[in-house]
């Protein structure tokens, strides 16, 4: 898996400028919650390898890329954390427990979450209440 890492990021850097400000609170012992801010779909791909530096990183992932064998052997190496749709009707409290309870266990395995909480937002322009 670290030759897949270090070819995405190779070929990410031949067309970005990637580069980090204040890695030092990236560079501390322990694990860390990641919560990019900003929406394109580009930014985890882009961001994964880049994190991957300084430590395990496990992304959350729609579950939707679980559908593809391809993509789904790649997430399941890297440990990812499926989700599924959530939309403001939805009241499944025990699926959201299972993802939150996800969460926890990986942080507290000592590894790094990467986790969009504005999830789609831009997409279908709705905003969480």
């Amino acid at each position: 898996m670290k030759l897949l890492v270090w070819l995405v990021r190779f070929f990410t850097h031949c067309r970005y400028d990637i580069y980090f400000i204040g890695t030092s609170v990236l560079e501390r012992e322990g694990a860390k919650l990641i919560l990019p801010n900003h929406q394109a779909l580009i930014d985890p791909p882009l961001l994964y390898p880049e994190l991957h530096k300084y430590g395990t990183v496990v992304p959350v992932v729609t579950a939707d890329f679980f559908k593809n064998s391809i993509s789904r052997y790649v997430l399941e190496q890297i440990d990812a954390i499926p989700v599924g749709e959530f939309n403001a009707r939805d009241k499944n409290h025990e699926r959201l427990k299972q993802i939150t309870s996800s969460v926890y266990n990986k942080l507290s395995e000592g590894k790094s979450v990467l986790l969009y909480p504005a999830g789609q937002i831009r997409l279908n322009g709705h905003l969480l209440g």
